[in-house]
């Protein structure tokens, strides 16, 4: 056995470990194993939580005290192990306990409103809150609902996200990779030629696909700016509208306290048209980013800051 297989069977067998304790962890203590969790990943996976260090520096700067920075990203590891052991207890929840962990639904009107159009929408949103639980939501409440995904280098791992989601009748269109071709910076990646396909089919179906915006893409990013500094960013959410006509409407799931949220359902987003087609692809970046930044300057723990989002920059 590889020294690698060996790490993602220790990794599965930790996922194990916690949806057994998920099972005696019930209610608020639930969130005891959380806080526990939390402690871990800055011993375990140190590199992580330098590249979320470096990322808050990138951002902020000289604007936080050295104290407000570690306490940062002490909030952060807290939120994200939230967000596993909900995950992982998940399947163990009836779907109106899942629906109860919503405080405040707003704008499901707009996602109704477009959907009579027949043209599909594109949701767009980032690694903020539980997005999970927004999936699985949305999903329970009878939409049709794909989502578009990064499959995880654990294949143990990835088996237990994707029959999750398709517990709660999620459709995964994972981002599969057929091809890399290194160079002297950067790693250049190919899809296969059937995923814009599979997308477009399911829009023209009047269905939901989702895509998350907040992570660096190769190789067809755009550099545009993303919470005051140059990022690279999907144009993927602008090119199937202007091939479908679906329009693209963020959303975004935060907590309000320990097990609570609030759905946030924005408005479409009004994408431009120029003869200057740099021009147009910048300023349509641009509002793409600015949606998802109104949410992480004011719940910014809850942001997922373990990505090399300014690895250009």
């Amino acid at each position: 056995m590889s020294s690698k297989n060996f790490q993602y069977k220790i990794e599965y067998l930790s996922v194990l470990l916690i949806r057994l304790l998920t099972k005696i962890f019930r209610g608020k203590s639930l969130y005891l194993l959380s806080d526990t969790l939390s402690l871990l990943p800055r011993i375990l996976v140190k590199k992580r939580a330098i590249i979320a260090r470096n990322n808050i520096d990138h951002v902020y700067g000289g604007n936080l005290l050295e104290k407000e920075k570690n306490r940062f990203i002490h909030d952060m590891f807290k939120s994200l192990c939230d967000v596993i052991v909900e995950f992982v207890k998940f399947p163990q929840m009836s779907d109106n306990a899942i629906k109860n962990m919503f405080i405040n639904v707003e704008g499901l009107e707009h996602i109704d409103a477009v959907l009579k159009k027949g043209k599909g929408i594109i949701v767009t949103s980032g690694h903020i809150g539980n997005w999970e639980l927004f999936i699985t939501y949305v999903s329970l409440l009878g939409y049709k609902l794909n989502v578009i995904y990064r499959e995880q280098k654990n294949p143990y791992i990835d088996k237990i996200i994707f029959q999750t989601r398709k517990r709660f009748k999620i459709n995964p269109i994972p981002k599969i990779i057929v091809k890399k071709l290194k160079l002297k910076d950067r790693e250049i990646m190919f899809r296969d030629d059937s995923f814009n396909n599979r997308v477009i089919s399911h829009l023209r179906k009047n269905e939901i696909v989702g895509i998350m915006i907040d992570q660096s893409p190769a190789p067809t990013g755009i550099d545009g700016d993303f919470m005051g500094q140059k990022a690279a960013t999907t144009y993927g959410p602008v090119v199937y509208s202007k091939r479908t006509g679906a329009p693209i409407i963020p959303v975004y799931c935060v907590r309000e306290s320990r097990g609570k949220y609030r759905l946030i359902i924005e408005k479409p987003i009004e994408l431009i048209k120029d003869s200057d087609k740099v021009k147009e692809r910048l300023e349509n970046i641009k509002r793409l980013n600015e949606s998802l930044e109104r949410l992480m300057k004011n719940y910014p723990e809850q942001w997922l800051w373990l990505h090399k989002r300014w690895s250009r920059s």
